[in-house]
Order: structure tokens, then C-alpha cells, then sequence
């Protein structure tokens, strides 16, 4: 599955359970067919039996059980697990449900922010307070995220180069934009900091930037506060007409066109 194409929401938090330390906790086949199950490992050990294989989580680790996984699990006898699970309802947008499939995600030796988030989400859960719902889908929202981030991360060579290549056109994408720059700063030939940049965000450099670009003018074609020349001008691009064609064919509207329907629609 591509998880830089992961798109979701977090509809529902059904149950969160802290379990201590119980040598004799174990699991038989269980299966959620409607929900998802994530378990962080905060100390111990467990060993999964599931899609053919066997995993065993220890200190640190998450294992993400979707809608239709079946799983055996037992702690290990001497150094049991601790461990924090929720039990939660996801929908998946269109794009994400193409690479959907029942298989356990783990994701080994997760960060120490990642951990604190599920030990807070087991004291608000348990607190009852007002919100507490609301809170609880965020904050297992956020779990999400940071896991699939490290998951992408961990898959891709050369990340961290790539990260400040993807930052620094975030921060100076209206502004022009050397290529080999960033291949240089990144420790890569040209050719190759594209492929992997594209390889790793689905886009390439330039793709990006226009990307960046063309969703800038958008924002600002929608606020009604300038022409579509000084929009242009703003967004980097030195050609109004060029930016007039490439809006028009990425958004189905002319920029002019686009302006005048937001307006109708802000009354």
C-alpha cells in the first residue's frame, strides 16, 4: 500500500482498554469485521499469530489490526505485555480504499511522542470529562498520522535529504527554485533526486511546485482580494497567460471563471 496516498477520518472511538502486566492474557481468533484495532506495546512482550505469520511486539511497537483481520495472540509467560488498545471505526476516502487490504500493519519502535499520545488518550478516555469523545478521535487521528509518517519514512532511502528538499520548496515555492540546488544540498546526481523524489511523494520537483503554486492561487482567486495578474505574480508564476491555461486544465475553470463562482457562492 502507498501510504503517502492514505487519506481517512476517524469517525468513532468505541473502547479504549490499559491492561498491566497479566501473564495469562491471551487472544483466540478474534475479529472485528466493522472495526479497527490499534495496540501499543509500552513494556513486554506479545507474539501475534496472523495472515500466515508470526510477529512478536515488544517495548514501543504498535500493531494495527483493520476491519477482517483474524489473530491469535498470547504474552510472553515472563515478561508480559503492558499494553494500550483502542478499538475505533475509520472511513477511507476513495483513493486510499484501491490499496485497502486485511493484513496487521506493525510498526516497530514507534517515536516517544507517539507513546505519550496513547497513555493521554487512555486518561481521557477513562476521565469521561466533557469532549472526551471528540478528543479521543483526535487524538487517535493523530496516532494515525505520525505511525503512517514513520512508515513512509522508514521506506524511503535518503529521506531525511528529501525532507529538507520537500521543506525548502514548501517555504520558497513562489520564488524560483534551482533544481541542482537541491540535488546538491540533498547528496544526490540531478536525475536521481528525481526519481526518488517522485518515487517518495508521488510528484516530481516541479509537479510539486506547481502543485504548491496552482492551490496558493486558488486560496487567494477564492478571498476576492486580487485580479488574477497579481495572483499570478504572487503565486511565482511570471507568465499570466501560461498560469491561466495550467489553472484552467488542472481545475476545469478558467481563473476568472473560478473567482466569479466563488463569489456567487460566499452570498
Amino acid at each position: 500500500m502507498g501510504y503517502e496516498n492514505m487519506d481517512f477520518v476517524v469517525t468513532d472511538v468505541n473502547y479504549v482498554v490499559e491492561r498491566p502486566h497479566t501473564a495469562s492474557w491471551a487472544v483466540k481468533n478474534i475479529c472485528f469485521e466493522q472495526n479497527y484495532v490499534m495496540a501499543f506495546s509500552a513494556d513486554g512482550f506479545v507474539t501475534y499469530e496472523t495472515d500466515g505469520r508470526k510477529i512478536s511486539a515488544g517495548p514501543n511497537d504498535v500493531c494495527i489490526f483493520p476491519p477482517g483481520n483474524v489473530r491469535s495472540g498470547k504474552a510472553d509467560r515472563l515478561h508480559p505485555w503492558h499494553f494500550v488498545s483502542v478499538n475505533f471505526d475509520l472511513t477511507l476516502y476513495k483513493r486510499s480504499k484501491a490499496g485497502y487490504n486485511r493484513s496487521m500493519i506493525y510498526v516497530p519502535k514507534v517515536s516517544g511522542e507517539a507513546g505519550r499520545l496513547f497513555f493521554t488518550l487512555s486518561k481521557v478516555w477513562a476521565g469521561k470529562e466533557p469532549l472526551y469523545r471528540l478528543k479521543s478521535r483526535t487524538i487517535v487521528q493523530e496516532i494515525l498520522i505520525s505511525l503512517l509518517s514513520a512508515k513512509m519514512e522508514s521506506a524511503a532511502p535518503g529521506h531525511g535529504q528529501l525532507d529538507f528538499a520537500k521543506k525548502y520548496i514548501q517555504e520558497n515555492f513562489t520564488g524560483d527554485i534551482s533544481l541542482e540546488f537541491l540535488a546538491g544540498e540533498a547528496g544526490f546526481s540531478l536525475s536521481h533526486f528525481r526519481k526518488l523524489f517522485t518515487a517518495y511523494y508521488g510528484k516530481s520537483p516541479k509537479q510539486y511546485i506547481l502543485y504548491l503554486r496552482l492551490n496558493k492561487a486558488k486560496d487567494l482567486l477564492a478571498a476576492n482580494e486580487f485580479n488574477v495578474s497579481e495572483t499570478a505574480r504572487l503565486c511565482g508564476f511570471k507568465n499570466v497567460f501560461y498560469f491561466s491555461d495550467l489553472f484552467k486544465k488542472t481545475f476545469g475553470l478558467a481563473p476568472n471563471a473560478f473567482r466569479t463562482q466563488r463569489q456567487e457562492k460566499s452570498f
